[in-house]
């Protein structure tokens, strides 16, 4: 046996780690990795997300509103589905008319849905039927802007607190045209959004309700010709940022079922927001103990959680099932390793 392999093979038993390959927290990078001395790290898990519904109303949006209206609940089930999201949910409007409170305003009031907000799902199904008297020159990328930064957007401002430092930043736009009229380029917009999470671009998320440009259904028409094709360029930054493969995030505004459609945007947004934990350092992996306050997650990557080495951090189940606590929060509990 080789020194290589005979190493492999102390560091493996070292860390208490099967050689079976459905161990939910082996690493296949554990080469190198000795145990540090010292305390557990804590890693508290608190998954936020402030999801931003910008509806056109324009005069051509009508039954898309409708369709959209009829099949919100698919949405916003899937994201209520898992308990550990706070979430922030509020709708805007493409018209870019300050004084009739429209473009850069959010809809309704509250300002905003949360988790505690009775009736709030429902509601977000009623607010984005927006009507149809909004211009047609419609506005997304000055309007967004304009409504998740101050002055709007603040605790003086009319649309609060809408944007948290620590949540995600979820765009969702639904539109049967194009952004004509904004001043910022794809580009300035898109690198904005990054800066309000900090520099951060895996914080920005982006979906589009939208008729694609490559569309030719004489059904299904676009209320706008030809270039350019701006929204579908934002979209395409956000993906290429989160990995995936460009038109993941857009979707046919057309399509007569919708409902399943919204519920893949619910679910791409709560994988991203609310079943991953970084936990910024390697981790003796035998060490690592999850709790949900006085419930202990089991390792197990069908019903609790597995390592993924290649990210650092922890993977929660879809299946994962807590018990209601108040006040609890999730919290992963770990040695760090060294690398040598």
């Amino acid at each position: 046996m080789s020194k290589n392999i005979s190493l492999i093979l102390v560091l493996l038993s070292y860390l208490g780690l099967s050689c079976s390959p459905s161990h939910p927290s082996r690493d296949p990078k554990i080469e190198g990795l000795r145990k540090t001395e010292g305390f557990n790290l804590n890693v508290r898990f608190n998954p936020k997300v402030d999801i931003l519904l910008v509806v056109d109303d324009s005069g051509s949006m009508m039954s898309y509103q409708n369709n959209l209206s009829r099949n919100m609940m698919a949405f916003v089930n899937e994201i209520s589905r898992n308990k550990l999201i706070d979430y922030q949910i509020g709708v805007t409007t493409t018209d870019w008319n300050p004084r009739r409170r429209r473009g850069g305003f959010l809809t309704g009031s509250p300002s905003f849905i949360t988790k505690s907000t009775p009736g709030g799902l429902q509601e977000i199904s009623r607010r984005v039927v927006a009507g149809t008297s909004g211009s047609g020159d419609e506005m997304f990328f000055d309007n967004i802007i304009s409504t998740i930064t101050p002055p709007n957007m603040g605790p003086n401002g009319p649309n609060g607190n809408f944007i948290r430092d620590d949540a995600f930043l979820a765009i969702i736009m639904i539109t049967d045209t194009e952004d004509e009229e904004s001043q910022q380029t794809t580009d300035e917009f898109y690198q904005a959004l990054v800066d309000i999470k900090l520099g951060d671009p895996l914080k920005v998320l982006a979906y589009g309700a939208l008729i694609p440009s490559n569309i030719s259904d004489p059904t299904c028409r676009r209320d706008s010709e030809g270039e350019p094709y701006r929204l579908e360029a934002f979209l395409k930054k956000v993906v290429q940022a989160q990995g995936q493969k460009e038109g993941d995030n857009i979707f046919n505004l057309c399509d007569a079922d919708y409902g399943p459609k919204l519920a893949v945007i619910g679910e791409d947004l709560t994988n991203k927001v609310g079943y991953f934990i970084p936990l910024g350092q390697f981790p003796v992996l035998n060490t690592i103990v999850v709790t949900y306050g006085s419930q202990v997650v089991p390792a197990d990557a069908e019903k609790g959680w597995s390592y993924d080495p290649g990210r650092v951090g922890i993977k929660l189940s879809k299946e994962l099932e807590l018990k209601e606590e108040p006040g609890a929060e999730l919290k992963v509990s770990f040695l760090p390793a060294e690398i040598n």
